[in-house]
């Protein structure tokens, strides 16, 4: 296999001049306007598949050719959106949690349980189960 030969700024000379060749220089001069920063590209490009995917319609039918799983949509979807998709990949994957609802459940049946029978359900308030957790 032969050896990539590094590249060079070609060596053209410009017409009407004095036929001094251009070098990198003369380049970037030549490009100036046609350039564009790949942060611009893409922004662009996020901006035009946010618009896709608002513009877009998903039906149920669609939702159960995968699975009937969002994350799976998103799976089959993502070459339509590679922005989007592992964005909506890393927020579905978040766990829903029943921890703040167990604790408060747990912290009302110590308050009101058998040994505090001075204590019932009806007396209590939202502000008092707060206070103790």
């Amino acid at each position: 296999m032969p050896l990539p030969i590094p590249w060079q700024p070609p060596v053209t000379h410009r017409a009407g001049t004095d036929a001094t060749p251009i070098g990198e220089e003369g380049c970037e001069d030549l490009l100036e306007d046609e350039f564009v920063p790949e942060e611009e590209v893409v922004h662009a490009a996020m901006i035009a598949e946010l618009k896709k995917f608002r513009s877009m319609e998903v039906s149920a039918r669609d939702l159960e050719k995968a699975g009937g799983v969002l994350a799976g949509w998103w799976r089959t979807c993502e070459h339509l959106f590679p922005y989007m998709a592992p964005v909506a990949r890393a927020i579905l994957a978040i766990p829903g949690s029943q921890i703040e609802c167990e604790r408060i459940f747990s912290s009302a049946g110590l308050i009101v349980g058998i040994r505090r029978t001075r204590y019932h359900a009806c007396c209590l308030s939202p502000e008092a189960l707060a206070m103790r957790s």
